[in-house]
């Protein structure tokens, strides 16, 4: 069981939420190594626990979220930010293993992609530490409004 306070030296509870190996601890890693006061959350996202996700990020009280989409499935990653989004405002879309993407030769419509989801699209390749600190950047220096939407 997690226990968190996140009045406590002015944390911040961020979830990272994604399929399985999506590159989620690694990011978890680099952000926790720069913010050791922060919480950071995975939320491993399976088919029996796909419809209580939006639950159970709600239950942490989380000020934002990291949506990770690996890219050789990031239309099947997708779908999970169509889940999350009506309930939440906070939100940043990684799109991790773009290296991988390029090598299969996938191309992703980046821009149009940016446009239509209108949350921050950060790409990386987080086994490199590539594109990490701009995440890190859009998580704790620019100024976001609060999670929670309204009903």
């Amino acid at each position: 069981m997690i226990t968190l306070n996140p009045h406590e030296h002015h944390c911040q509870v961020i979830a990272i939420v994604g399929y399985p190996q999506t590159g989620k601890k690694t990011i978890i890693h680099y952000l926790s190594s720069l913010h050791p006061q922060d919480q950071f959350i995975p939320f491993h996202v399976t088919p029996n626990n796909y419809n209580n996700i939006a639950k159970n990020i709600s239950s942490f009280h989380c000020h934002q979220i990291v949506i990770v989409c690996h890219a050789c499935q990031f239309k099947r990653d997708l779908k999970l930010f169509t889940h999350i989004h009506p309930y939440f405002q906070n939100i940043i879309v990684c799109l991790n293993f773009m290296d991988q993407a390029y090598l299969q030769q996938i191309d992703i419509p980046l821009y149009p992609l940016a446009q239509f989801l209108q949350v921050p699209l950060i790409t990386t390749i987080a086994h490199q530490h590539k594109g990490l600190s701009l995440l890190e950047f859009c998580l704790y220096h620019t100024k976001r409004p609060t999670i929670e939407k309204s009903q």
